[in-house]
């Protein structure tokens, strides 16, 4: 019996869900969201896309400084402190 009475308020909410996307959506409005929605996403990923090329560009130029060798004497030193 619960069962049934969940089974019941989770088809509905699904319904109205369904109903209120229906409403929202195949309204002009609703596609300016959609298109207000995908520009958005298409200009974060074209940003997260040279954020990306910037910090490898800049962990490359550190790798590139990082390739010294420390003799053992520097090394030494270096502990020392």
């Amino acid at each position: 019996m619960a069962n049934s009475i969940l089974s019941d308020n989770v088809s509905m909410s699904i319904l109205s869900l369904i109903q209120g996307f229906r409403e929202n959506f195949l309204h002009p409005i609703g596609f300016m969201q959609l298109g207000a929605i995908g520009l958005s996403f298409l200009i974060a990923w074209l940003l997260s896309v040279e954020i990306h090329k910037y910090l490898e560009k800049d962990i490359d130029r550190v790798k590139a400084h990082m390739r010294v060798t420390v003799s053992p004497a520097h090394f030494a030193i270096i502990f020392k402190y």
